[in-house]
């Protein structure tokens, strides 16, 4: 029994230390909303939530997450050319945060040709191309 004890604690142990070098987990703060992450919190909140990341995600992967999981409030907000979502939205896509207000009133006008497909794939590129198209937000952003 001592030594089943033992060996599982230094399981753990070794678990967490190897987790912690390969980075796996990730720094405070991000945003809990996007799904497919564990959090060690149960707040729905994005502040000071540490997520806990099971798998390496490209940027483009987290990108459309984030559109996927937010696709109704994302357009609602869009179409009024301001809003929480929106604003993360542009973040997520490499936006600076002074450059937000720019991101929500150009992607207002531009809201049925983002939004000709629902797909969020096709929702990602359109935006891609009017971010890369403008000269004010491809400087702005890092899509």
């Amino acid at each position: 029994m001592k030594y089943t004890l033992l060996i599982i604690s230094f399981l753990l142990v070794s678990s967490v230390s190897f987790a912690a070098s390969f980075s796996v987990f990730s720094q405070p703060g991000l945003n809990c909303s996007i799904p497919g992450y564990l959090t060690s919190t149960t707040s729905s909140t994005a502040e000071n939530c540490d997520n806990i990341y099971l798998m390496s995600k490209t940027k483009e992967e987290k990108q459309i997450e984030f559109i996927e999981s937010n696709i109704e409030i994302i357009a609602e907000e869009m179409s009024q050319g301001k809003g929480l979502f929106l604003a993360d939205y542009a973040r997520v896509l490499g936006c600076s945060e002074r450059s937000v207000v720019d991101f929500s009133t150009i992607t207002q006008k531009q809201m049925k040709n983002i939004f000709m497909k629902r797909n969020a794939k096709s929702i990602l590129l359109r935006t891609q191309k009017i971010i890369n198209d403008n000269s004010a937000l491809s400087q702005s952003c890092s899509s």
